[in-house]
């Protein structure tokens, strides 16, 4: 009978040793080591999730494309900040009792570097729908059944000049 040597050994500790590395990185990973991105045109609100014990706690903003590299528990919220244009239909029942249909379109973006505020003060997903979406279209209605639907034509300018000095100063001290 044969003695085995060690060096008859030495491929299988080295697939032993790459197998435990490699479930080692498996777990640590499952376990909350995260590396987090923000896509261009993104900000993100970086916080930190304890594992076991404590509270949600902020880290920082990032500013997109970026990522925070390997981190222990930490998440991004990221927000879109580029311009949309928002469209809206309309049936309103002007100044002469006349119901007209029509469509309204408002270019919205968040300020740069506003992201801490729109999560905390306005949520970070549906800002719009939640904070900006009904103002506006209570602020067109009103512009609108004051006019004459003959005359909504002629001075469809002038209207929505006033209603976008009225939405400026609504939302001037605010992200949006």
């Amino acid at each position: 009978m044969e003695v085995e040597t060690m060096k008859s050994y030495e491929p299988r500790l080295g697939i032993m040793k790459s197998t435990l590395m490699a479930i080692g990185l498996a777990t640590l990973s499952g376990c909350g080591f995260k590396n987090p991105s923000v896509p261009a045109g993104h900000e993100g609100y970086r916080v930190n999730k304890p594992y076991f014990i404590g509270k949600h706690e902020f880290v920082g903003t990032l500013k997109g494309p970026t990522s925070t590299g390997l981190t222990w528990r930490d998440f991004v919220l990221d927000v879109d900040m580029r311009s949309n244009t928002m469209s809206e239909e309309y049936d309103i029942l002007t100044k002469d009792n006349l119901n007209v249909k029509f469509r309204s379109h408002t270019k919205v973006s968040l300020k740069e570097g506003s992201i801490r505020d729109v999560v905390e003060k306005f949520g970070a997903q549906g800002w719009y729908d939640r904070n900006v979406k009904e103002q506006s279209r209570t602020i067109v209605r009103e512009a609108v059944s004051r006019q004459n639907a003959y005359g909504l034509k002629e001075q469809s300018e002038q209207i929505g000049a006033s209603i976008l000095q009225i939405l400026r100063d609504m939302y001037k001290d605010t992200p949006f």
